[in-house]
């Protein structure tokens, strides 16, 4: 087979790369070695197309491929294709070729609707949410592969002077283009319909325990203290933990973001009655009276120098649809020169037949280069190159 004598595509430095950077998508993401094998699939593909995971999957799914003149396409045109061979209903088929060091590993198989869409049927908004989506994360696969084989070499030979910096300044903006491909696929998922609420039973103490240490060890290396206000013992809860995190996340690069000497960030959690309150408090720079009203507005953003597109103006936005999604409310309140908190207010729900899962550790979301704190914190703190 074509490849043999050389190393698997499990084995190359871009594949694991690439397994973070689709694992969590909601599309159907495969991986295929050079010979168009599958050897990887993200949950949302296992789930709907289990048969593709055995041998010869590919063949089985569409038994009309030509592998030999598909490899040939993806090697000479370096390119994504969107494959008239593969044909399913309503579905379309984009393939994107995978090289290292100029060597043909394999592909990145999508699949995605060919519905246009409407309000009952938003298989349109899918479509043009895994388009954009493949846009961004696919070259900055690459890219950060490159980076790190980079790194690699700088670490073993003389760097010339000011390399080390510039390499800095290409990772870190790589890390703020994924974040803003992750805040605006999220943004028009709700905005489409499409959004999906995934409620788990968990410990809500322990998992805002573990994001705010993981926090707190980004946000003190820019000189911002972060603690936590957390009650004893347990608070089991049904929610979307995933995304009530990305929500504190969202929170505290805000508060980052718009710092002043002496800020310090609290993140908070109690139980009133039937209700949970998360909160986020800072002592920043706070939001002008003539803002607050427009904060929560798409595309609302601004700077401390008055620019008008600061950031993408969807970051409050998210957190009002999430929590909203939940069943909550969110409050805000700023004093200028004083400080920010914004407080989501949640209904406490509980369900004991269903299992109590753990959430991501500490650890886990510091090993992990693209983890939704770094991800979520990359416009305020330093990232990792590889």
């Amino acid at each position: 087979m074509d490849g043999q004598n050389n190393q698997t595509i499990n084995s190359i430095p871009i594949f694991n790369t690439l397994v973070t950077l689709h694992n969590g998508l909601n599309d159907p993401v495969f991986i295929a070695d050079d010979t168009m094998t599958i050897v990887w699939g993200n949950e949302s593909a296992k789930r709907k197309y289990p048969a593709i995971m055995a041998p010869n999957g590919l063949s089985l799914l569409f038994p009309d491929i030509n592998k030999s003149d598909l490899i040939e396409r993806l090697r000479c045109t370096k390119s994504s294709i969107h494959s008239d061979q593969l044909a399913l209903p309503d579905v379309q088929v984009r393939i994107s070729p995978i090289f290292d060091k100029e060597r043909f590993s394999g592909g990145i198989i999508t699949l995605f609707s060919n519905d246009v869409g409407s309000a009952l049927n938003p298989g349109g908004s899918e479509r043009a949410i895994s388009a954009i989506s493949g846009q961004f994360r696919n070259p900055l696969a690459l890219i950060f592969s490159a980076l790190s084989s980079v790194n690699r070499r700088l670490s073993v030979e003389e760097t010339p002077e000011g390399l080390s910096e510039q390499i800095d300044v290409i990772t870190q903006n790589c890390y703020r283009l994924l974040r803003t491909s992750t805040v605006l696929t999220d943004y028009l998922r709700y905005s489409g319909g499409v959004h999906q609420l995934q409620p788990k039973r968990v410990n809500l103490v322990t998992v805002i325990k573990e994001l705010a240490n993981a926090l707190s060890l980004l946000t003190i290396a820019i000189g911002i203290p972060l603690e936590t206000d957390l009650p004893e013992g347990d608070l089991i809860v049904m929610c979307d933990a995933k995304q009530l995190c990305e929500c504190i996340i969202q929170a505290v690069s805000n508060s980052c973001r718009f710092t002043r000497e002496d800020n310090q960030i609290t993140i908070s959690l109690k139980q009133v009655g039937d209700y949970i309150i998360v909160s986020v408090a800072d002592r920043g720079i706070g939001i002008p009276a003539n803002r607050i009203e427009k904060v929560f507005d798409p595309y609302c953003s601004f700077s401390q120098d008055n620019q008008p597109f600061a950031g993408s103006g969807l970051g409050l936005t998210l957190i009002r649809l999430s929590i909203q999604e939940m069943g909550g409310t969110v409050v805000l309140n700023s004093i200028e020169n004083k400080g920010t908190t914004i407080a989501f207010n949640l209904p406490l729900k509980d369900d004991p037949n269903q299992p109590l899962i753990l959430g991501s550790n500490t650890l886990e979301y510091l090993s992990n280069r693209f983890s939704p704190v770094y991800v979520g914190l990359s416009d305020v703190c330093p990232c990792p190159i590889s």
